[in-house]
């Protein structure tokens, strides 16, 4: 399943099929090993900028840059040491024959032109430094990513001068055809991470749920269904649902649309991410509801037991924590949703048949909007110019005046945000981690006190 691609910073795979996943996540775990050395040891070798070339080169040069490096602070030795080496060294094993050769060749030599060596019996083995190495580099050497984003030959310097450091590293690479990248540079102590316990956890518990065993408030949860797998360096990804027991659910809570219950699993090998496990519910409309999120950190055990794998995660007590914090809780919400539809936010003695009620009724529904969006501080997630737009939005979009709403309604139309007001937001250009708080915090729109809310400021006789 792997190419030249997996090499490639912007490496991505996506698919439907759990035994494509897992194929795909064995190979990754296969091409992907630790080193921990002192950092000292480390070798900057800085491509020498021959700018961008219809034609790649035959031949490329480089700065080579030991740890300590005495030319920052001045020395007898005027010039920095230069090799040359042939294109064709950056990747062995290989002839420049394909396309997905090539876009790598270029990635290397122009765009990330940083790599790193360390020697062995006085031969230097060379190791590509990825972009995304950068940010944990930078903790190693003690700044800031923004101090060596920038490749060119003073920021190698500065990693070379800061690499004079008798502490210990663990640097990640992942390899294909005798080439090395490395994509995070972390501490002595992390872990070693394995992709494939993803497959591990999500296969044990989907034998649970299908045999019975797995259950939610004493219900069985049924078939797990694999609804698709996300891959890229930093983290993988793998998501279920149960539609059985969404049916069971939606018919024992009366809900006016069925609510699908969902787990994502997810992990890094580079360190972007703990193991995690979130739970969501996917709506009729394909909204998202954020449900409970479990987290367990990578770390190393001073000693293994029978049920660890050799990353150092119990596996048995992951899925005993899923269950407890994932599973068991599939039923709160909508137990909380079935209560909220006793909740009027309409008088009841509007009569809905006449202008002056109907205006009423919105002046009622759109001060219900207002007081859950500031129970659930939104303002402060998307800005208050962004949330009076979403607010006139919804006051001319989304609500039906001529309906009886109760509290349920109002929760049902927060939920739908993010899908019926995509184009809004998607115009807003808002980033991808204040979306993600965005969607967090309006599927908590649930859990606010409604009996807390005060009477709307609007006359409610006279329903002519």
């Amino acid at each position: 399943m792997l190419t030249e691609k997996f090499l490639l910073d912007d490496f991505h795979l996506a698919g439907t099929k759990m035994g494509e996943f897992e194929t795909a996540i064995k190979e990754i775990d296969q091409h992907t090993y630790h080193m921990v050395m002192p950092m000292r040891d480390l070798i900057v070798v800085s491509l020498i900028d021959n700018q961008y070339q219809p034609v790649l080169p035959a031949i490329a040069e480089a700065r080579v840059l030991p740890a300590g490096n005495a030319w920052v602070h001045g020395s007898r030795d005027t010039e920095i040491p230069a090799e040359s080496f042939e294109v064709i060294d950056v990747l062995p094993e290989k002839k420049i024959a394909s396309v997905d050769d090539s876009k790598l060749l270029r990635e290397l030599l122009y765009k990330n032109r940083t790599m790193l060596g360390h020697k062995i019996n006085n031969a230097m083995t060379l190791y590509h430094l990825s972009f995304m190495a950068l940010p944990t580099l930078a903790q190693r050497l003690g700044i800031t990513s923004a101090a060596i984003d920038r490749r060119c030959l003073a920021s190698d310097m500065l990693i070379a001068e800061l690499l004079n450091n008798p502490k210990a590293c663990t640097l990640i690479i992942k390899h294909f055809k005798g080439i090395g990248k490395v994509v995070a540079v972390m501490s002595d102590s992390y872990a070693k991470i394995k992709l494939h316990e993803l497959c591990t956890v999500a296969n044990d518990l989907s034998e649970e749920c299908h045999d019975g065993q797995s259950t939610c408030g004493g219900k069985r949860l049924g078939k797990m269904v694999c609804e698709g797998w996300d891959i890229t360096h930093e983290r993988s990804s793998i998501a279920f649902s149960f539609p059985e027991f969404a049916a069971e659910v939606s018919e024992m809570y009366n809900l006016k649309q069925t609510m699908t219950p969902c787990v994502e699993l997810l992990t890094s090998d580079m360190g972007e991410c703990a193991f995690t496990a979130k739970a969501y519910w996917r709506m009729e409309d394909g909204s998202r509801i954020s449900g409970e999120i479990y987290r367990k950190e990578h770390r190393k055990v001073k000693a293994a037991r029978v049920n660890h794998s050799d990353e150092g995660i119990d596996i048995e007590q992951v899925e005993k924590e899923i269950r407890e914090k994932i599973f068991d809780k599939y039923t709160i919400l909508p137990e909380r949703l079935m209560e909220l539809m006793s909740i009027d936010i309409s008088p009841s003695s509007l009569d809905l048949t006449k202008t002056r009620a109907i205006s009423t009724n919105r002046k009622c529904i759109m001060a219900a909007f207002s007081y859950v969006f500031k129970k659930l501080r939104l303002v402060d997630v998307i800005t208050k110019k962004r949330l009076v737009n979403i607010e006139r939005m919804i006051d001319y979009q989304i609500i039906d005046e001529t309906m009886h709403y109760t509290a349920y309604d109002v929760v049902m139309d927060i939920f739908s945000l993010d899908e019926k007001l995509r184009d809004f937001l998607k115009e807003e250009d808002l980033c991808k981690e204040t979306l993600r708080k965005f969607n967090e915090t309006i599927s908590k729109a649930a859990y606010v006190d409604f009996d807390k809310m005060p009477e709307p400021k609007v006359k409610v006789a006279g329903n002519a």
